[in-house]
């Protein structure tokens, strides 16, 4: 195994993915802090995983493929009914919870959930006014909790192009957002 320490490597926070179907967490770590994933909904990992990163003394990575990740297309995760929203929720849930402790990654978590994942994917599947809602909705959120965005650590290592998509999307420009989400759905053809 790979041992990390996420007290002195911070940015494991981001770095090891907002999914549970890839890790295994002692049962103690979850009753110690009365932690629980919240039930019914559809981004529940992502409000919990990181917060149980934080709370960990040490991970250990296995790096051999040991799961068969098997996707289905009726899953609760491929449903769009308004959904969508629990996806800011649960980035407002780790606000609440870590922004004190782990303000810099949590920020950079947040960057990469709201613009490079969740708006650019809702772009191609919600009709144009719900997304403008939830753009909007999204970046009200993002820059009342991270105002100095642009002077986070991590953003700073992004490639420039990355940058400059980022000022677009947090400047309101929706068509930024639409483009990457033309991009990436090129690329996974």
């Amino acid at each position: 195994t790979e041992i990390s320490y996420p007290e002195k490597e911070k940015e494991l926070l981001f770095s090891c993915g907002t999914s549970s179907w890839n890790k295994v967490f002692k049962k103690s770590l979850l009753t110690d802090h009365q932690l629980c994933f919240t039930e019914g909904m559809i981004y529940e990992d992502l409000a919990m995983i990181p917060i149980l990163i934080s709370k960990c003394r040490k991970i250990s990575r296995i790096p051999l493929p040991l799961y068969h990740y098997r996707i289905d297309s009726a899953s609760t995760t491929h449903r769009l009914d308004a959904k969508y929203k629990d996806h800011l929720k649960a980035l407002q849930i780790l606000h609440s919870a870590l922004s004190k402790t782990h303000y810099d990654e949590l920020q950079f978590l947040t960057i990469k959930e709201l613009m490079f994942y969740m708006l650019p994917r809702y772009s191609q599947l919600i009709d144009k006014n719900k997304f403008r809602q939830l753009h909007q909705s999204s970046l009200d959120f993002f820059l009342s909790a991270y105002p100095n965005w642009q002077q986070n650590r991590y953003v700073r290592t992004l490639p420039w192009f990355k940058r400059f998509y980022l000022f677009f999307a947090f400047s309101n420009y929706s068509f930024a957002i639409k483009l990457v989400a033309k991009y990436k759905s090129s690329r996974t053809l």
